[in-house]
C-alpha cells in the first residue's frame, strides 16, 4: 500500500516498509528510510527505489491528491 510523506522538505508518494502504517513525519526515522532498499518512490509514470526519482509536491494535499487518482487508476 502507497502513503503520502514528506520527506526532504517535500512531499513525496511511497510504498514499502510500512508506509501505509507509520507516519514518519521528517524524523530522523524518516531520513534514514530515504535509502531503505524496500521502499519505492512515485516517480508520476512508475515507482523507483531512488528517492532523488521521486515525484515531488509543495503540498500534502497535491499529493494526497495524485495518490487518490493513482489508487484509482490501479484498483
Amino acid at each position: 500500500m502507497a502513503a503520502v510523506e514528506k520527506l526532504g522538505g517535500n512531499w513525496v508518494i511511497v510504498r514499502g516498509d510500512d508506509a501505509d502504517t507509520e507516519d514518519r513525519g521528517s524524523s530522523p526515522e524518516a531520513r534514514d528510510a530515504v535509502s531503505s532498499p524496500t521502499r519505492e518512490f512515485w516517480t508520476g509514470d512508475g515507482w523507483a527505489a531512488q528517492y532523488g526519482y521521486a515525484r515531488q509536491f509543495a503540498t500534502q494535499d497535491e499529493a494526497d491528491a495524485c495518490l487518490a487518482q493513482l489508487r484509482r487508476e490501479t484498483f
